[in-house]
């Protein structure tokens, strides 16, 4: 299990009160990263910061997008996740990161699972989708897990300290369960 904590005013405002009570030992630097980035004072994760007004299209209950996930039994910090860009025609890309002393033990998974539930508690939302490097094994298996499917392959540019590049893309897919497939929503 793992607790989602919105990353808001409590975590980015003044004086971060909500930050207090977090652990963030041996992952400082990338937590500061992902508040800098959700205060507008930084290079954003996944969209803009400004994609949180309604404007950007993101359903109010996806509010706010993006969580630092947290090992409720110490309250450590052990990654970051959200929601990536607007929703478009039903559909909302999911995005999770591991921070690296905390992969291979399950939280991405928790992660995943907690977005998927939070995205599908939402009628508007009819289609997760989330993207990964076709090299990105551990990547594809929780997706897996949580119920997505790979449905395409195809490159795109990315960006990041190199510069830009195209790189070969997999995009997964789940549907919102229905009762009719078995399960319910």
């Amino acid at each position: 299990m793992v607790v989602l904590v919105p990353v808001d005013e409590r975590l980015t405002g003044p004086g971060a009160p909500g930050l207090a009570e977090l652990r963030t030992v041996g992952v400082e630097p990338l937590v500061d990263a992902v508040l800098r980035s959700e205060s507008g004072d930084g290079a954003s994760f996944g969209a803009p910061a400004a994609c949180d007004t309604p404007a950007y299209g993101i359903p109010a209950t996806m509010h706010p997008r993006t969580f630092l996930a947290v090992d409720p039994r110490d309250h450590q910090v052990v990654g970051t996740c959200g929601f990536s860009g607007p929703l478009r025609g039903g559909r909302l890309e999911i995005a999770f990161w591991t921070f690296p002393p905390f992969e291979g033990r399950g939280w991405a998974t928790a992660m995943t699972r907690a977005l998927v539930a939070r995205a599908f508690s939402d009628p508007a939302v009819q289609t997760i989708v989330a993207h990964t490097l076709p090299e990105r094994a551990p990547a594809a298996s929780v997706l897996t897990a949580n119920g997505l499917v790979r449905v395409q392959s195809r490159r795109r540019d990315e960006s990041g300290p190199g510069g830009a590049r195209r790189v070969k893309v997999w995009r997964w897919e789940a549907h919102r369960p229905t009762r009719a497939n078995g399960s319910s929503p």
